[in-house]
């Protein structure tokens, strides 16, 4: 009885030591989270974060190493010692398994430049894409480990529990495989519907066949629009500079008139001159066209505005590609867990 009681004790300082390296790992998160969003240093937060999960990951490693070492000597039934080494291991997994996770979800942070931080959304979307990557490759990991582990004598099971140990390392490595490839085929949409066919697939413009439309279109007094002061990319805002401040050059670098400045012309696939005007639109982002022998007609006139909305569907498609690796994720979870124990219940 005192053995067995010795058992509980040392599970039960097992499970509270668990606590300390999940804390840390949170710990870490948390400062990369704050040196992120409030000071705009995303891979600082990264680094903070990194070293409360490596100090995370070598505490746990010690407890589960003292909590091996705590019934080595016990005069103890080598089933009870077996029972518990499996409910260690089975412990100290869960417990890297989520650092591992964690430390998928700081990972965007590392890709972002000096003094810039990713926005709250952005690092929440990368985040959790990120978490669910590095947790499927811990499975990985895990299914090499725990093979090892019982072949080295760490991990001891009855006839029973052996079978049922085989059959759940063979439904991992189906579901694993399945997963794989759906999260091939969903990343390859991903990246054609927002990288590959990015903001300018889905940017709609507007299109002029007459040079007379096009002229008083770009010859309007609008200012730019104020959403497109805001850059995505950064955590300020880009603020517009005032009419009176601002001093125009040619490219010798002699001072022009504004209205010199704003004189442009549109040329045909010859070089001669179809169209002039003086751009007095500052919402104008961009204009295209496809010269031929004498004209330049149709030209597609691209404003801020077009491109504010056309990031926004971009971002949406993030979005949503977010849900569906979550999604995907989750039913790779249910499904294992349902297939695994199929096995128990028989």
């Amino acid at each position: 009885k005192q053995m067995k009681r010795l058992i509980k004790l040392a599970l039960f300082r097992f499970r509270s030591q668990n606590y300390i390296a999940l804390g840390l790992s949170l710990v870490g998160v948390i400062a990369a989270l704050v040196a992120n969003l409030a000071y705009t240093a995303a891979l600082l937060g990264f680094f903070l974060a990194l070293s409360f999960i490596v100090a995370a990951v070598v505490c746990e490693g010690i407890f589960i190493g003292r909590a091996f070492l705590s019934v080595e000597d016990a005069e103890l039934d080598s089933e009870d010692i077996s029972d518990f080494k499996k409910k260690v291991v089975t412990l100290g997994e869960f417990t890297f398994g989520v650092i591992t996770a964690l430390l998928g979800f700081v990972f965007p942070l590392l890709f972002v430049k000096s003094y810039y931080g990713l926005m709250a959304d952005e690092l929440l979307l990368w985040g959790s894409i990120c978490a669910a990557v590095f947790r499927i490759l811990y499975s990985v990991v895990l299914y090499f480990v725990n093979g090892t582990l019982k072949t080295n004598g760490t991990l001891v099971f009855t006839e029973k529990e052996e079978e049922a140990f085989n059959y759940r390392r063979k439904v991992m490595k189906y579901t694993a495989l399945t997963l794989l490839a759906v999260l091939i085929v969903t990343g390859i949409l991903h990246y054609n519907t927002t990288i590959l066919w990015g903001p300018g697939s889905v940017m709609k413009g507007i299109t002029f066949n007459d040079y007379e439309s096009f002229i008083a279109y770009m010859e309007e007094d609008v200012p730019m629009s104020t959403e497109s002061f805001y850059d995505s990319d950064t955590e300020y805002a880009i603020a517009p500079v005032p009419d009176s401040e601002t001093i125009y050059y040619d490219e010798d670098g002699n001072v022009i008139s504004e209205e010199e400045s704003l004189h442009h012309t549109v040329e045909d696939e010859n070089g001669v001159v179809v169209c002039e005007y003086i751009q007095r639109n500052q919402n104008i982002c961009s204009i295209s066209y496809a010269p031929k022998d004498g004209s330049a007609l149709p030209i597609t006139v691209r404003t801020y505005d077009d491109v504010y909305n056309a990031k926004r569907i971009i971002e949406a498609r993030h979005q949503v590609f977010a849900i569906v690796y979550v999604f995907e994720f989750l039913s790779a979870f249910v499904s294992y867990m349902v297939l695994s124990n199929k096995k128990r219940i028989k």
